[in-house]
């Protein structure tokens, strides 16, 4: 038997990844363009067609991709250069729920209490799907927490959720942000003050 061996020319250059960033976690925010080195044409297969060899590429999906880049010059065409690109456009959304029932109030501004002798508790439901969620903050008036996703109380098909507890003889704003991994920012800020009175309404 014959054994036939393929040797790809290697062309010594690379394709050129571009695209927008928030941060530096490896996450683009944007339709992600990949430049053929000058001289080269690049494509996602190694067909000889002319149709589907071009100077510049797209990937616009949001997802996590995985692709084989072929260079080409004249007809010899290169091995595949794997590219790994992920891709998020998406803020995450943001929930934020009670465990009691709030009641219209009229103050010096749109305001929600509630009679509770003890505690409320606030759990904010938070999903992101693709880069996923990164960390949450909450300011209940004595400044923001920080809470990473590894300690969110649930997390089920990209949606995560996290409690807490907002004692009696409370008066302030409740302010909520949310990160992704891409860097993406919700917040929950309505202009409302929320009360939590001890004292039984007369």
């Amino acid at each position: 038997s014959i054994e036939l061996t393929i040797k790809y020319p290697d062309f010594g250059v690379k394709p050129v990844l571009q695209g927008e960033k928030i941060n530096n976690s490896g996450w683009y925010t944007d339709t992600v363009t990949i430049t053929a080195p000058e001289g080269y044409l690049i494509s996602f297969s190694d067909n000889l067609v002319d149709s589907i060899w071009k100077e510049i590429l797209t990937i616009d999906e949001e997802g996590e991709h995985s692709k084989n880049i072929y260079l080409k010059k004249g007809n010899e065409i290169s091995d595949a250069n794997v590219i790994n690109v992920n891709i998020d456009k998406t803020k995450p959304s943001i929930k934020m729920d009670f465990n009691e029932k709030f009641i219209d109030k009229i103050l010096h501004t749109v305001s929600f209490g509630i009679f509770s002798a003890k505690k409320v508790t606030v759990t904010v439901t938070v999903a992101d799907d693709f880069s996923g969620v990164h960390l949450l903050r909450y300011n209940k008036g004595d400044g923001y927490k920080i809470v990473h996703e590894s300690s969110f109380n649930k997390k089920e098909n990209k949606v995560s959720t996290y409690s807490f507890e907002i004692l009696a003889e409370f008066e302030s704003k409740i302010k909520i942000e949310v990160s992704d991994k891409a860097g993406h920012i919700s917040g929950i800020d309505a202009d409302k003050i929320y009360i939590i009175d001890n004292t039984s309404p007369k």
